[in-house]
């Protein structure tokens, strides 16, 4: 009777430290993938941050050329003013 008592106190203690070690491992493993999911979402963030600056700056040059496009047009219309108070001052 001793005996069998003695190996179920052995096995039980067994269990005991192969679930803490499991535990362990679990909790060790599992807090990096909460933080691989963080950086993930970080870098995601970021990635995104830099498309909408793209996206807004490629705009904005879009914008200037058109701009740049109308306002030759009116310098012309400008030295034409100009060329012609000149013939009629002539």
């Amino acid at each position: 009777m001793e005996e069998m008592e003695k190996e179920r106190k052995a096995k039980e203690a067994e269990e005991k430290a192969k679930k803490e070690r499991e535990a362990k491992i679990h909790e060790t493993f599992d807090t990096k993938s909460s933080e691989w999911e963080k950086e993930k979402s970080e870098v995601q963030d970021l990635v995104q941050k830099a498309k909408n600056e793209e996206k807004a700056r490629a705009e904005k040059e879009r914008s200037e050329k058109e701009d740049s496009k109308s306002e030759p047009a009116k310098a012309d219309s400008r030295e034409e003013k100009k060329e012609e108070k000149t013939e009629q001052q002539s």
